[in-house]
């Protein structure tokens, strides 16, 4: 959008930070092929994907007045083993846990969570009811639900305020 919105040396400094982003992406995207290539070949590398899917009302109302009006959110960080396709969703909801994005290889498997939610006439008013439908997911390998409880959940936040340090590189 900025390279859209911007003229002069601004516009060429934005297309020249989003060529400088295309090329890092691509280095990355170029590694993760080559490890997954290693993983198959020698059983001393794994390559693990994951990613946060966006919320999951609870319950599922299609009324588009009622979104507003839901009482509690479900979560879904889910895990993909890049190597075996097995893919592992670590759920809980709002109540117990906490909630970013990327375009990772687990938003292919948002994206069928999605589906079976847009076709599913199963209702859903507890978030024991999205864990259900998230097992019925995955072509070849069902999905595996992880029902997470708060004493699963551990807090790195202190780390941070000794001898490591969060760095913003983007």
């Amino acid at each position: 959008m900025k390279i859209k919105f911007s003229e002069g040396t601004e516009r060429e400094e934005n297309e020249k930070l989003m060529k400088n982003h295309q090329k890092r992406a691509e280095k990355v995207y170029d590694k993760k092929s080559t490890d997954r290539v290693l993983s198959i070949e020698t059983r001393d590398t794994v390559v693990l994907a994951f990613d946060l899917q966006q919320c999951l009302p609870t319950p599922y109302l299609k009324s588009g007045a009622a979104f507003y009006k839901r009482p509690l959110w479900t979560y879904n960080l889910t895990l993909r083993d890049c190597t075996t396709n097995t893919v592992y969703c670590f759920m809980s909801h709002e109540a117990i846990g906490g909630r970013g994005h990327t375009h990772m290889d687990c938003d292919v498997d948002h994206a069928a969570i999605e589906r079976a939610k847009k076709k599913t006439s199963m209702d859903i008013h507890h978030p024991r009811d999205w864990y259900q439908l998230v097992r019925s997911c995955g072509k070849k390998n069902k999905f595996t639900v992880i029902e997470m409880h708060s004493d699963l959940f551990l807090d790195f936040a202190s780390l941070l305020k000794g001898p490591l340090q969060q760095k913003k590189i983007d």
